[in-house]
């Protein structure tokens, strides 16, 4: 693979910063999904500038996998949450409600779980054009976000 238009430079040790931080992870997580659930078919979504067209509303966390160790994943999904700079709001038997934001925007989510699986539940948010009726909210929450969450709570959890 020729990595000439991605900026490669390996004497300063450099690429694409979207090669090491979103595409290897995504195939990463594609890969894990498919050797774990090898029936399970990929979710295609419509991207646009600022707009991810998809249910976000109950995204269905994947990369640990049943029956989950309650306690243990409780103790890792704070642990991830809080690295990556979202703060726990609310910690109940069952639910972790956490937000991310910034300056001028933010959202709220809650991780509902049990030993059977655990789901990222859209709870509200500011200045992100979320449209439940639409199915729509800025790219980054679907795109970004939730991933490196699911990523780091199943680094946490193992």
């Amino acid at each position: 693979m020729d990595s000439y238009n991605l900026g490669a430079n390996p004497a300063k040790n450099k690429i694409h910063r979207n090669y090491t931080n979103r595409w290897i992870p995504n195939l990463e997580k594609h890969i894990y999904a498919f050797y774990t659930n090898p029936n399970a078919k990929p979710r295609h979504t419509v991207i646009s500038q600022t707009k991810i067209a998809t249910d976000f509303t109950n995204v269905k966390g994947t990369s640990v996998i049943t029956p989950i160790d309650t306690t243990k994943f409780q103790n890792a999904v704070v642990k991830a949450a809080t690295d990556l700079g979202w703060q726990v709001l609310e910690k109940k038997n069952g639910e972790i409600t956490i937000r991310y934001a910034r300056s001028n925007w933010w959202v709220t989510t809650k991780i509902v779980y049990s030993k059977n699986g655990y789901n990222y539940v859209y709870v509200d948010s500011e200045n992100l054009k979320a449209d439940k009726e639409k199915k729509v909210i800025h790219r980054n929450y679907l795109g970004r976000w939730i991933p490196n969450l699911e990523k780091n709570i199943a680094v946490n959890y193992f």
